[in-house]
């Protein structure tokens, strides 16, 4: 009798259940923001084309609300999203946006209904850390965003740091020297003495707001510091360059100064792909012109196609897309937008470097364009046990290889517009 009770009661459990999902599910399917959503997310992607990664937000007057998800990390898993929300979650939907020829990155949308503002910042929280790994600053952006994508900033990103700078800056020993505080301890030390602490690893704030620092132990396992990645991300816009004190590596960055919609966050995936393969010779990218289909496809809105190569930890991942988007950039400006129709690739300068295209204006029988990702940094050596990376050429800008073939004579050429 007991178990016929028991078996009983767990199926009127899961009828109720169920048919209070079903309900849950339509209430939000008549809400504006499950009405919304198709609109909201064309609007988004319309503005921010290219791979973004933000947590979005609108709440209606009805009490509904509307959570974008845009490309979500890759650990990510909608049932784990559902779970976040709990007794909130009604319904959701993926859409995928296009990118390139054929690239494609999904976005999550999420629509809940009635959730108190006061337990809102809670859901949003746990949300982040499940993205992100930390809570630290979860933010949604109010949407539908009313800007476009910036890219080209009216602020200057361009600072030339040289390695003497971060030395006289952080490890001399006079009293001008920036010291850093943690959020945790106000007492401030020098990088000299973090360097010298024990368990120093963590993100610490220079004294005088300007300056952000990422410390590791040369023996630390980068899959545990996630969270410290992340709130490096956000804390930091741009990087200056790395000290190394023999046993930790500390890297330094301006706090940040601009926007997360100006200047997104580093990806935590994307730090951890890079530092797992710091030993790695090279990341390879290229654009192949001597493959057989290269040309003008009729099918296609008679627009090119392009073989893009990528080594295969950059396949599928945003900074392989990224160097793609340089290459196309650095191609189609040399030659003052004469490429135009490759991919979906369409940022136009405010002026093109040459007037006309540079074979055309050299009368050469062939240019090759590249990246000279060797001369972007140097590593200049201290008094033990210091070094110091640091950017060669600015924060703003990457060399770039001009090599130009006429009858029986090369000549290549190394310029940083």
């Amino acid at each position: 009798m007991k178990v016929k009770l028991l078996l009983l009661g767990a199926a009127c459990a899961i009828i109720f259940g169920f048919n209070y999902n079903v309900i849950n599910a339509q209430n939000v399917n008549q809400s504006q923001a499950w009405k919304d959503k198709s609109s909201i997310w064309k609007e988004f992607r319309k503005n921010y084309s290219y791979q973004f990664q933000i947590v979005g937000e609108k709440k209606y007057d009805d009490g509904s609300r509307l959570l974008l998800i845009s490309e979500p990390p890759p650990h990510t898993k909608l049932d784990s999203v559902r779970k976040i929300f709990g007794k909130y979650i009604s319904n959701d939907t993926v859409f995928q946006h296009k990118i390139g020829y054929d690239g494609w990155v999904k976005d999550i949308i999420i629509c809940t209904k009635e959730i108190p503002d006061n337990e809102f910042l809670s859901v949003l929280q746990n949300l982040q850390k499940y993205l992100f790994h930390t809570d630290y600053k979860a933010y949604a952006i109010p949407l539908p965003i009313q800007s476009s994508a910036e890219h080209f900033l009216a602020e200057n990103l361009n600072y030339l740091v040289t390695s003497d700078e971060l030395y006289s800056w952080f490890l001399e020993t006079n009293t001008d020297v920036e010291k850093f505080v943690t959020e945790q301890n106000a007492q401030p030390k020098s990088l000299r003495q973090i360097f010298n602490g024990n368990n120093s690893d963590g993100i610490y704030f220079s004294e005088k707001p300007g300056f952000v620092t990422w410390v590791l132990h040369k023996n630390s396992n980068i899959d545990n510091k996630k969270e410290d990645a992340r709130k490096f991300a956000l804390d930091g816009d741009l990087i200056f360059g790395a000290i190394n004190s023999g046993d930790y590596v500390a890297i330094i960055a301006r706090e940040r100064e601009v926007s997360v919609l100006s200047l997104p966050p580093l990806r935590v995936e994307m730090m951890l792909l890079l530092a797992k393969n710091i030993n790695k010779e090279e990341l390879g990218q290229s654009f192949e012109n001597a493959y057989w289909f290269l040309g003008k496809q009729q099918k296609n809105d008679n627009k090119d196609w392009f073989f893009a190569w990528l080594c295969d930890e950059l396949v599928n991942t945003e900074y392989g897309n990224l160097l793609n988007q340089c290459d196309y950039n650095l191609k189609d400006w040399t030659d003052s937008n004469t490429l135009k129709g490759y991919y979906d690739y369409s940022d136009e300068p405010y002026k093109y470097p040459f007037s006309k295209a540079l074979h055309d204006s050299l009368n050469a029988q062939s240019i090759v364009y590249n990246w000279s990702s060797e001369a972007l940094t140097y590593t200049y050596e201290y008094k033990s046990p210091y070094s110091i990376l640091a950017c060669l050429g600015g924060t703003g800008c990457l060399p770039i290889t001009y090599i130009l073939e006429w009858e029986n004579k090369v000549d290549s050429v190394d310029i940083s517009p």
